[in-house]
């Protein structure tokens, strides 16, 4: 098993180094402006992928059974397709009466692809197939790289930095759906409406939690876009991703991990292992901020256009604090689940939503670096208190 375990990590390094490749070339072929609108089709996108699955997929960690699981994920599937039909026609239907930009059409697919890669990828963690979820985020990653190069000869604009994240996603998850092994039987749908009655805590409590999550990172995208710009949207997300990949090399790989680990640990044990997870990954995030600080210039000048990108690169001075205050502080949000604390979790994300609202609006006559830094410490107070939540017996 720690055979697999390694051999997991190490897969996932891989595609996200192959990412990390994009990021330049991204830099290069792209105006911020384009970036710009990709990230904030990103942003709408992002929570609501866990909004689509009512977050049933999330549930597939718990039970032992294969048919349980198995249920499960095809609930999962069916809201995540029932849902984002809903909501495409809702917005098609809204374009007839307000001025809402015509790419806000393809945020339902992009939210669509991102749930169904999740779902499919959660079932085989479970199942144990950590080699196959490997497999496919190499696939995903290359074709993403592909993509992006492309748009150097497709002249479509910000439509092929979308396409780069939808097209990687199903194929992605066809080629995970070749694996998945379900007993297959006819479907009962008493026993289907039992499976969603029996996990309800997770679209009452865990899925409003896991989308203010999300939407809470993804937040501050709404208000630059609103305060300064597309343009400088562009440079922020070009910043966050400078500064975010390469610790994402770990903290996501480990992410799928440590929640299936927890949920199988003694309830004696959680808490020490939880805070080890923490400990270790603060550490590894900590020195890479030391390094970045010291020689970031350097290394950004060599990958990118140092003068088409110095408010970027200043941004990601700023940026790295919250990316090592969350990834990894916010593992503590797997444990708060294992532990089934639900309720106190939904809290949570209401309370420190609302202060990131207030201390948004009052930042909105500052300069961008201000703003950031506003967003650094709101960061550091959110994951200061759910580590408080966690470790409270």
């Amino acid at each position: 098993m720690k055979r697999k375990i390694i051999s997991f990590l190490g897969s996932n390094i891989l595609s996200q180094l192959i990412l990390l490749i994009a990021v330049p070339l991204t830099g290069r072929i792209y105006s911020d402006y384009e970036i710009g609108v990709l990230s904030f089709i990103l942003s709408i996108s992002a929570p609501l992928a866990y909004f689509y699955t009512l977050s049933y997929n999330k549930a597939i960690m718990l039970p032992a059974k294969s048919e349980e699981y198995g249920m499960l994920y095809a609930v999962s599937i069916f809201l995540s397709i029932t849902i984002s039909l809903i909501s495409f026609f809702v917005i098609l239907i809204s374009m007839l009466f307000f001025d809402i930009d015509s790419y806000f059409l393809i945020v339902p697919l992009v939210a669509f692809s991102q749930s169904l890669y999740s779902a499919s990828k959660d079932i085989l963690i479970k199942k144990g197939l950590l080699n196959i979820v490997s497999k496919s985020m190499i696939i995903s990653s290359v074709f993403a790289v592909i993509i992006i190069l492309s748009g150097y000869y497709i002249k479509l604009s910000y439509w092929v930095l979308i396409l780069s994240y939808v097209i990687p996603n199903f194929l992605a998850t066809i080629f995970i759906l070749f694996y998945i092994k379900i007993q297959r039987k006819k479907i009962v749908y008493r026993e289907f409406y039992n499976i969603i009655i029996k996990y309800k805590s997770f679209p009452l409590h865990q899925m409003p939690a896991y989308f203010i999550n999300t939407f809470n990172a993804e937040l501050p995208s709404f208000f630059i876009k609103h305060y300064f710009g597309e343009a400088i949207l562009g440079n922020y997300f070009m910043a966050s991703k400078i500064v975010n990949k390469p610790l994402s090399l770990i903290s996501e790989s480990l992410n799928g991990l440590i929640y299936k680990d927890l949920s199988e640990t003694n309830k004696a044990k959680l808490n020490k292992k939880m805070n080890t997870y923490v400990g270790l990954l603060f550490l590894v995030s900590l020195l890479f901020a030391i390094v970045y600080l010291i020689f970031g210039e350097y290394f950004f000048s060599l990958f990118f256009d140092i003068n088409k990108w110095r408010k970027a690169f200043d941004m990601s001075k700023i940026i790295i604090f919250t990316t090592v205050i969350s990834s990894s502080f916010s593992h503590y949000s797997s444990g708060v689940l294992v532990k089934r604390k639900n309720k106190i979790f939904l809290v949570w994300e209401v309370i420190t939503t609302l202060v990131l609202f207030v201390s948004f609006f009052l930042g909105k006559s500052s300069t961008i670096d201000f703003f950031i830094w506003i967003y650094v410490g709101v960061i550091l107070f959110r994951y200061l208190l759910l580590s408080l939540l966690f470790n409270k017996s």
